[in-house]
């Protein structure tokens, strides 16, 4: 019997059999994580199991428990244990490592999440949350790479030597531009997986010949960055190899991926195609009904009044048109002025925000109640948002806002 966690994306250590046709893995957790404070607290699981002969086996995923006062910034929503919360109803199985189903007969027992599995020579892949991985962003590149709506202009290298890549999606990408525009980005945070999955379905929704997608090029531009922390997600860590934290430093600019990103946004903001709108994808990492979905909006007193209600409107506006973000997503207290969308803000007067999804959960409006991922709940997202962004984009009065100066 063959158990492994050391392929890209994945993160855990100290496998071990402990008795018959029972083998348990460690998530990995460390120091380096916890000197982040509670933001890059994400620890992940995805595995691979196969056996020659074929056999029922047991897979325990331990987590290591979870002590408060070992913790920089102690955060009241607690951190493993809201993980060991969620994981029951977050495993899923794999054939490819690319397409997911949920394993629905996963169970706790204190901090161990109990996984039976039927393997045999044919490689399964386990994860607890739903993954984003190097063979689905790769699937990416390729749909882009053939699309004549897509260009890709290369950044630079990321911390690790690795890619890091800008998109243009457009009637005619590359030529100049005088159509309203919004920058997406997402995996700042190197485990906040489920972003860059949503950001993926837009993407190649956007380049296909669905009429919302049509309408989106005509009258729009995009550009995009989907991965930013490429080399710790491809080295399955839940923090920057640097030790540092990517959306607390659009202050001091003292990260590769930063210093390297702001030339490349001071260049599309200052284009004749100024984007009037910027959202960050991320994931929050607690229990199943705390971020489903939120979207955060800057408090009044950090930017003034008019702002704050524009803000608040675009949340109501992808509520009511989407059937994945409560009416409740407006989340004032996520607002960061050394995160990205402050950056934004304070320098450009452009409407920015953090969008914060789930990695456990997604609510669902049919039920009112918050549902586990699943890659079909993603995409039909995604599908949803891109006429919700066509009309903010070209509607009336979304020109920058004239308080960047001020702040």
């Amino acid at each position: 019997m063959f158990v492994t966690g050391k392929f890209p994306n994945a993160n855990c250590v100290d496998i071990r059999s402990e008795a018959s046709d029972v083998v348990s893995a460690t998530v990995r957790m460390n120091a380096k994580s916890l000197e982040n404070g509670w933001t890059n607290q994400c620890p992940l699981f995805l595995g691979r199991v196969e056996d020659a002969r074929g056999r029922r086996m047991r897979l325990d995923v331990r987590w290591p428990e979870f002590h408060r006062d070992s913790m920089v910034g102690a955060h009241e929503y607690g951190g493993n244990d809201s993980f060991i919360e969620a994981a029951p109803h977050c495993v899923y199985r794999s054939t490819d490592g690319i397409d997911w189903v949920r394993h629905t007969s996963a169970a706790r027992s204190d901090w161990r999440v109990q996984i039976p599995l039927e393997i045999n020579s044919d490689i399964l892949y386990v994860a607890i949350n739903l993954p984003y991985t190097v063979q689905d962003y790769r699937r990416l590149r390729d749909v882009l790479g053939s699309s004549p709506y897509a260009q890709r202009t290369h950044i630079g290298a990321s911390y690790g030597a690795c890619d890091l890549d800008l998109y243009e999606i457009a009637e005619k990408p590359g030529a100049p531009a005088q159509k309203p525009a919004v920058y997406i980005q997402a995996l700042q945070h190197p485990s906040e997986v489920t972003g860059p999955r949503v950001l993926d379905a837009m993407l190649r929704y956007l380049v296909s010949d669905e009429p919302e997608a049509v309408r989106f090029r005509r009258e729009c531009t995009l550009y995009t960055v989907p991965i930013i922390a490429a080399d710790a997600w491809l080295e399955g860590v839940d923090f920057h190899l640097a030790g540092g934290n990517l959306n607390r430093d659009w202050a001091d600019f003292s990260m590769t991926e930063t210093r390297l990103l702001r030339p490349v946004i001071e260049k599309i903001m200052s284009s004749p195609a100024r984007p009037n709108l910027a959202l960050d994808f991320h994931n929050g990492w607690h229990s199943m009904g705390h971020h489903g979905a939120a979207i955060t909006v800057m408090p009044p007193d950090s930017v003034g009044h008019e702002l704050p209600e524009r803000q608040r409107e675009f949340v109501s506006r992808v509520a009511a048109n989407t059937d994945y973000i409560p009416g409740t997503a407006v989340w004032e207290a996520g607002y960061k002025p050394q995160g990205f969308a402050g950056y934004v803000t304070r320098t450009y007067g452009v409407q920015a925000h953090t969008v914060e999804f789930s990695r456990f959960s997604i609510w669902d409006r049919q039920t009112g109640a918050h549902e586990p991922l699943s890659q079909e709940r993603l995409v039909r997202f995604a599908r949803q948002l891109v006429p919700v962004l066509t009309d903010w984009l070209t509607g009336p009065g979304q020109e920058p806002v004239a308080l960047a100066k001020e702040l």
